[in-house]
């Protein structure tokens, strides 16, 4: 028997591939040649937006020694024009391993082998067009009522499977199936031991130009040669690049040379002009800010309505007398807090606790003398830990 192939190309009578057909046409009859299987396929046609289905059994015929599949398209396939795809596809009988207590059949297995895509040229229906059934085939909704049917027969032999096991199943605990224990049998010899283990063993040697590569293993030495790369030709000399950098005039020059040449870039930068309330004298810019202070005891003081251009000073409850004032601004129609003068000190040590913590620390040297103002004077060295 010819092997049986994984794909197989779809052909005219005269053994002509064939990859497309003919919307309208009739009485379409494709071959399969050189068919590797005893029994001939079922074909299951589908078209590409899925709206037709139907599954049609070929035939065999023997030509020159060799089965060849006779197959005829359903008409009603190439009423449109959208891809086909046929599934191609054999089927047996097998035989269910069930009791035959529960009344189980045998039941068919549909075993797809593989799919063939077939194109359909659009054309007009032709006037003297009249659709016939030319082979018989099952269609989607017949193969769904079947399948409804079979769901519901296996779903009643199920129950009754499920009935049967469970009855079995409580026979089994209630120890009807329970047999008497076995004798011990006889303990078996010893194996005879195995071969020691041989781990590999890698060498490599050098050599001009190569290196040979030896392998030791249990069945003995592997000798292979490596050889080693050519040295690249040297690369071409290289040179660093140079930066020149010039003014003229608003222009600043920048000159590169490379390997590759030279090359210039000019940027131009306008001098700047000095605007309201800014002068700029030989290249030093100074400006007036022109801003005014208004002092008020509390913040409900303030004008309803601020003006730019002022700090206002708000008189803070404190009773220090630095830092007492909340500096605002008027921004976006409001007051917006800048800010006060305080300075918090409060992680730095005072005058008196630097002296109480620093002045255990001075280790006096030779001639040094300290004062009762702890005054340093004559030393050769203070050393402060």
């Amino acid at each position: 028997m010819v092997k049986p192939t994984l794909k197989t190309t779809l052909s005219d009578f005269y053994g002509n591939p064939i990859s497309s057909l003919t919307q309208w046409d009739s009485n379409v009859t494709l071959y399969i040649n050189n068919w590797g299987y005893d029994s001939a396929p079922i074909i299951h046609f589908l078209d590409r937006p899925e709206t037709k289905s139907c599954t049609v059994q070929t035939t065999l015929e023997e030509v020159n020694g060799n089965k060849r599949v006779v197959l005829c398209v359903p008409n009603i396939m190439l009423q449109g024009c959208s891809p086909i795809n046929l599934f191609i596809a054999l089927q047996r009988n097998k035989q269910t391993t069930e009791s035959e207590e529960i009344g189980i059949d045998n039941n068919t297995e549909i075993k797809v082998l593989y799919k063939e895509e077939i194109k359909v040229q659009r054309r007009k229906q032709p006037d003297d067009y009249i659709y016939e059934d030319n082979v018989e085939f099952i269609q989607l909704e017949e193969v769904l009522e079947d399948l409804e049917d079979a769901i519901a027969a296996f779903n009643l032999k199920s129950e009754e499977l499920q009935e049967y096991m469970d009855n079995f199943e409580r026979r089994a605990e209630d120890g009807e199936f329970d047999g008497k224990d076995g004798k011990d049998g006889i303990d078996g010899k010893d194996g005879v031991d195995g071969q020691d283990g041989f781990s590999p063993l890698v060498t490599v040697t050098e050599g001009v130009g190569t290196h040979q590569v030896t392998i030791t293993d249990v069945q003995g030495d592997h000798d292979f040669s490596v050889n080693d790369g050519k040295d690249g030709k040297d690369g071409a000399q290289g040179i660093s690049p140079v930066l020149t950098i010039t003014q003229s005039g608003q222009d600043t020059i920048f000159t590169v040379v490379d390997a590759t040449g030279t090359k210039i870039t000019t940027l131009s930068i306008p001098r700047f002009t000095a605007g309201s309330g800014i002068s700029i004298v030989n290249g030093v810019i100074s400006a007036t800010l022109n801003w005014t202070v208004e002092v008020y005891n509390s913040f409900g003081d303030l004008p309803l309505t601020g003006q730019e251009r002022v700090f206002y000073f708000v008189r803070r409850t404190t009773t220090s007398t630095k830092d007492i004032f909340d500096e605002y601004v008027w921004v976006n129609n409001d007051y917006e807090l800048i800010g006060n003068t305080q300075v918090d000190l409060s992680g730095y040590l005072t005058k008196t606790e630097a002296t109480e913590i620093y002045q255990e620390k001075l280790t006096v040297g030779n001639q040094v003398s300290i004062n009762q103002n702890n005054e340093i004077s004559a030393f050769t060295k203070v050393v402060i830990f």
